[in-house]
């Protein structure tokens, strides 16, 4: 029962990459320059992003939820909790530590 948290955790862990490279991408074409000279908040900008790429993560994490909920994985309560709220301290800190990297492919 424990070797089925490790494989969802190792299998979630590569979501960050996503939303970093996703983020090195918009810096490398100065995609956010661009819509910053076409008139765009930039506080707007920054909470836009992190909120969709929190929504973007929740998707898998509800879903994780709902197969071990199906599968009546009942001691697991208190995991999907930890699935629900994962997204919402990944996401601001994977967007904090991406200002370390210069490209997508370092990051």
């Amino acid at each position: 029962m424990i070797s089925l948290l490790f494989v969802i955790s190792v299998g979630l862990s590569l979501l960050p990459g996503l939303i970093v490279s996703g983020v090195m991408y918009e810096r490398e074409t100065n995609l956010k320059h661009m819509q910053i000279i076409s008139g765009m908040n930039l506080c707007s900008y920054w909470i836009v992003n992190l909120l969709f790429d929190i929504l973007k993560m929740e998707v898998p994490m509800i879903l994780c939820c709902v197969l071990l909920y199906y599968f009546k994985m009942n001691d697991y309560f208190s995991a999907m909790f930890i699935f629900v709220a994962y997204p919402v301290g990944v996401v601001p800190f994977t967007h904090a530590t991406s200002f370390l990297f210069q490209t997508e492919w370092s990051a």
